[in-house]
């Protein structure tokens, strides 16, 4: 798989991640919240329930005050109650205000009715007491009936009491469940996260440290002694992958190009020191064909026998131009195939080059995207800020319903016991915090200390870039030198053509001297002329050919910088 698109798979999987975790998260403070407040409401609708004892019991105690003192006060308290105070009205309310199931409101309405025949027996009591008759009035609230009717209206209010503690309590288990699994949940995702991070890093790291290898190998081939013959194994079909393997086809076509121009220029010395020789062989023959012709011109006595060892020496140097016009004709080929390899060479390097371009942004890509990751990471740093934050306002929110709970006495203690339970979970979360802080900042430094290592890497290959080309420069340098050596050799080559021509205009002038002896002065005359003019003609050739010679040696020397075998 290629590293951008592991990048692109990885990111998108730690951006969900990253996206469940702040879900949970607000799913878990909602959570606490609702939990909250439904125990608020839990709590508030047992209150309303002793409420409404406190209110049987407070007109119990005026009606019985009334009966034994007969004093208005009560009487008024009493009444003040049923029609100002109107508890029972306002506990009823504000229980269907708190939303509490109807089963539970009918209870409480159980209970108003059972008061109703209450009230006949207590106004009953009051009449007797503005009678003057409190013997009667005090046998009515003191009576058994009495007790068994408040003894109804009471039992309906326990069992709403004791139903509202079950419900506080069921509501409490609920809460606390949910609370417990949403940040189990999220601690997994954590550890998930930062698990994925790390792999992300370990891949990463195994994969682009390949690209030492092809830095160091880069390095190589621009030292003098570049090794041609070792490959980089390839092991992944990434961008790294094909990378390696462009590197590996460019040493080839480089290795092939280098062991052709050794060859072709092995081929031009020997031409260029078997052309020496023969260049000197030729030359003797002008000075042998010139003392000749100095002979030729002293005495016409002579000219026969020198005109035959002339016609000998004419044809053997006729020979020796011929077979130099061939070598000629076969280094100027060699010379041309040598222009062409080098050609080639050139255009290798500047693909080769090009690859290392295409190396280098993909290190630098690789850098950035490196950075971009180092601030992914800061990111859930601030992130787990976040987590820590609402796990502080959690543990103060779990504080606070505590103080509530001890407020509310023993109706609160089932409370007390979420509110100590949510603490702790929150403690929980906040050690859980402290540790993925830790592995965050470890992954950070990582990936600064990856970021480094990135840095260097590019650092390295722009270093190798800058080599390959300077190797690039040089092979231009070879270029010139051959352009300038297939020059050269043109020269020559025209230069034994031209011979050529001349030597058969001496072998016909020597045909003349021969057959036509009464000629012989003005025949020998040219004949000295187009030998100096063949004597200049052959330096010049032999300049030439020591200036290929260089040439090839050069050449021979640039090649030698790498190793091909």
């Amino acid at each position: 798989m290629k590293i951008s698109k592991f990048l692109k798979i990885m990111g998108s999987v730690f951006l969900i991640l990253i996206l469940s975790i702040t879900i949970s998260i607000l799913s878990l403070n909602s959570a606490f919240e609702e939990s909250r407040i439904a125990m608020n409401r839990q709590i508030e609708a047992k209150e309303l329930g002793f409420m409404l004892k406190d209110s049987s019991d407070y007109v119990e105690n005026q009606i019985q005050g009334y009966v034994q003192f007969g004093e208005k006060k009560y009487y008024d308290n009493y009444w003040k109650e049923f029609n100002e105070t109107k508890t029972t009205e306002v506990v009823i309310k504000r229980l269907k205000e708190l939303k509490i199931p109807d089963e539970l409101i009918k209870i409480v309405l159980d209970s108003t009715s059972v008061y109703e025949g209450l009230v006949a027996l207590e106004e009953e009591a009051m009449a007797a007491v503005e009678a003057g008759d409190f013997e009667k009035a005090r046998r009515l609230i003191f009576s058994s009936e009495y007790d068994a009717e408040m003894e109804k209206i009471n039992t309906p209010i326990f069992e709403f009491i004791d139903k509202m503690d079950k419900s506080v309590a069921q509501d409490v288990e609920d809460s606390r469940g949910k609370l417990k699994g949403l940040i189990i949940t999220i601690t997994i995702l954590m550890v998930i996260a930062c698990g994925l991070i790390v792999y992300t890093f370990i891949v990463l790291i195994k994969r682009v440290s390949k690209l030492r290898e092809v830095s160091n190998r880069l390095k190589e081939l621009s030292n003098s002694e570049g090794d041609l013959t070792t490959r980089l194994n390839v092991h992944s079909n990434d961008e790294i992958g094909e990378i390696v393997t462009s590197l590996n086809s460019t040493l080839d076509n480089l290795h092939n190009m280098i062991t052709d121009i050794n060859h072709t220029s092995h081929k031009v010395n020997v031409s260029c020191e078997e052309f020496r020789k023969m260049t000197d062989i030729a030359k003797e023959g002008n000075e042998q064909i010139a003392a000749t012709m100095q002979q030729m011109a002293s005495g016409s006595e002579e000219q026969a026998s020198s005109a035959s060892h002339v016609a000998h020496s004419s044809s053997e140097l006729n020979n020796y131009i011929d077979s130099l016009k061939l070598d000629g004709s076969e280094l100027r080929d060699s010379s041309e195939e040598i222009l062409n390899i080098t050609e080639d060479g050139s255009v290798q390097m500047e693909k080769t080059t090009e690859q290392i371009v295409i190396v280098n942004d993909i290190i630098k890509d690789a850098t950035d995207k490196i950075e971009t990751l180092g601030i992914k990471s800061q990111e859930i740093s601030k992130l787990i800020q976040v987590i820590n934050d609402i796990a502080e306002q959690t543990n103060l929110l779990s504080l606070n319903a505590a103080i509530e709970a001890a407020r509310a006495g023993e109706s609160g203690r089932g409370f007390a016991v979420v509110a100590e339970e949510i603490r702790n979970l929150s403690d929980q979360v906040g050690e859980s915090v402290s540790d993925i802080t830790r592995i965050v900042q470890d992954i950070q430094k990582e990936t600064e200390n990856m970021t480094s290592v990135l840095l260097k890497g590019y650092d390295e290959v722009e270093e190798g870039t800058n080599q390959i080309k300077t190797t690039g420069q040089t092979f231009e340098s070879i270029n010139e030198k051959v352009v300038e050596m297939v020059d050269k050799i043109q020269r020559i080559y025209d230069g034994l053509d031209e011979m050529s021509k001349n030597s058969s205009s001496i072998n016909d002038a020597i045909d003349n001297v021969a057959a036509i002896i009464e000629e012989s002065t003005a025949g020998t005359q040219e004949v000295a002329a187009t030998v100096q003019e063949q004597s200049d003609t052959m330096e010049n050739i032999s300049d030439g050919a020591n200036t290929l010679f260089e040439l090839s040696n050069n050449l021979d020397d640039i090649v030698r910088k790498f190793k091909i075998k």
